[in-house]
């Protein structure tokens, strides 16, 4: 699966919403947003992202985000003193963040039905 980067801005903001799509999923979420009147832009998977772009994408602060660099969550270089996030490995991230929240799902239903909870 290829990943791309999509950004729609509405007119009540300046600043884009950002968000990753799976390549086969812009054929339909592409002419969605534009058809929505919200302007679009695809990000390459090599795209270096800044901190608080990558913060922004997760949705979470920018110190949580350093935490999860700090951690080596995600992998990240530095540019002098300043860090840069590969889109690619933000994606990745965020991949293995919602197999892991899937997982604790199945996990909770199904200690739900053993319970006989349900």
């Amino acid at each position: 699966m290829s990943g791309s980067s999509m950004s729609s801005s509405e007119s009540t903001s300046d600043a884009p919403l950002r968000f990753y799509i799976d390549s086969s999923l812009g054929a339909v979420a592409i002419p969605a947003n534009m058809a929505a009147g919200q302007g679009v832009t695809l990000v390459p998977a090599h795209a270096e992202l800044t901190t608080q772009q990558a913060a922004s994408l997760l949705n979470v602060s920018r110190p949580f985000l350093i935490g999860l660099l700090d951690q080596d969550e995600i992998e990240y270089r530095t540019v002098g003193t300043h860090r840069r996030i590969k889109a690619s490995s933000l994606l990745d991230y965020m991949r293995r963040d919602d197999a892991k929240r899937r997982n604790a799902a199945d996990e909770l239903a199904a200690l739900t039905q053993e319970m006989g909870l349900t």
